[in-house]
């Protein structure tokens, strides 16, 4: 996270995290660096991606379907 601090926006730092949070189940900082990702990404393909899979996280992790929707919605507005 710290590297993330200090230089926010690299994709390979983004990347580990989602990977090392994903593995904790550490869903709320999973969360954050997806947001990051899609915040930061230029190719409306990887937006896509990430947006499908935290959609995915708050239906299958956090139960929260209202956040689901609302990832959805916002994948067919960036679309």
């Amino acid at each position: 996270q710290r590297i993330l601090d200090m230089e926010p926006g690299r994709p390979d730092a983004m990347t580990r995290l989602r990977r090392l949070y994903a593995a904790r189940g550490a869903y709320d900082q999973l969360i954050g660096v997806i947001g990051q990702q899609i915040d930061t990404a230029e190719d409306p393909d990887v937006r896509t991606a990430m947006r499908k899979e935290l959609a995915r996280i708050h239906r299958e992790a956090r139960n929260d379907r209202e956040a689901e929707l609302e990832a959805l919605r916002a994948l067919l507005l960036d679309a």
